[in-house]
């Protein structure tokens, strides 16, 4: 339940078409939403070993638009 929601919450906050979920391993065991330690040390390498393996598919969501000028907002 509470992935479910952690996947609504991204596609609103970013659209789903712009989010690439990365899945632990299924090998791998559990891994608690607070375990904050063990998510910095194994996730940063699931995730760039998820990108090597789709690396074309992000480089085509990502990677091939041109994006709009940034425009700073005017102080008040």
């Amino acid at each position: 339940m509470v992935l479910l929601s952690l996947v609504f919450q991204r596609n609103l906050l970013i659209g789903k078409p712009n989010g690439i979920r990365v899945d632990l391993d299924e090998r791998e065991r559990h891994m608690d939403l607070d375990d904050v330690s063990r998510a910095k040390a194994e996730l940063p390498n699931f995730a760039r070993s998820h990108a090597e393996v789709n690396g074309q598919l992000i480089r085509q969501i990502f990677l091939m638009d041109e994006v709009d000028r940034f425009v700073r907002c005017p102080h008040q």
